[in-house]
């Protein structure tokens, strides 16, 4: 898994790549974290090239949002594909993360 990320106004859009499993889940953590110490806790979440999330990956985006919510700020995911979509409503995490199908849509919602 690989992820680069960009700002965009006080939202900080974090592009992933690849499967988001076992190691890799705890390495998205660290990331993040790092992003949210220095200040960013508006986060996006691209996962349009994400093509599978397990336990791991779901444990880091509760811990993610758990996070950047108690800093007053949130967290968002862009554009899930199927599989991961699948997932998520699978374990119902859709009704408690936002998810947009545009940056656009994503950081107006975040920044706001």
């Amino acid at each position: 898994m690989e992820f680069t990320s960009k700002s965009l106004g006080p939202v900080e859009v974090v592009t992933l790549n690849g499967a988001i499993e076992g190691n890799e889940g705890q390495i998205l953590r660290e990331g993040l974290s790092r992003q949210i110490a220095d200040g960013r806790t508006r986060l996006l979440l691209d996962l349009t090239s994400v093509d599978f999330i397990d336990s791991s990956g779901l444990s880091a985006l509760i811990g993610t949002l758990k996070a950047t919510r108690r800093l007053g700020g949130n967290l968002g995911l862009l554009n899930p594909a199927p599989t991961v979509r699948s997932v998520l409503e699978l374990t119902r995490l859709h009704r408690v993360l936002d998810i947009f199908s545009t940056e656009c849509e994503g950081v107006a919602k975040l920044a706001g």
